[in-house]
């Protein structure tokens, strides 16, 4: 819905961007802490009896942000939301799950400069904003 919402089109959304990124941003704060399975099941007596693919902290956080990100980064809405979920999780998030929050806030930063011609701009987007845009600047 968010790289939808986000589409060159004229039916760009970017409140609807701001709403799925709400929702995605819930979903991680439920993982953050949480122990995430490593894929082995064990028989009664500890014997690895099955190993499947799962997905990693890392993985959820891509998969979450990635196109919404490559998207939505020239949009201050999204650009500011995205900054408020990255922040909010990076200061709960454990020590080993904050580097790649920290990948996350240094592409979004490098996206939105590069999608504004004026530093003003810039500054105003990269501004965390858990609404998008829902206040006054500053």
């Amino acid at each position: 819905m968010a790289e939808r919402s986000l589409s060159d089109s004229s039916w760009q959304d970017p409140t609807t961007a701001v709403q799925a990124i709400d929702r995605l941003h819930d979903c991680l704060r439920q993982l953050a802490r949480r122990p995430l399975p490593d894929g082995r099941h064990r028989d009664d007596d500890g014997a690895v009896r099955l190993v499947e693919h799962v997905m990693t902290w890392d993985a959820y956080v891509h998969l979450a942000f990635d196109e919404i990100r490559l998207a939505g980064a020239g949009s201050p809405q999204v650009a500011r939301r995205l900054q408020a979920a990255l922040r909010d999780l990076r200061s709960l998030a454990p020590e080993e799950r904050r580097s790649v929050l920290d990948e996350e806030l240094a592409l979004l930063s490098a996206g939105t400069s590069d999608a504004f011609a004026l530093e003003e701009d810039v500054k105003m987007a990269l501004e965390a904003d858990p609404e998008g845009i829902g206040g006054p600047r500053g």
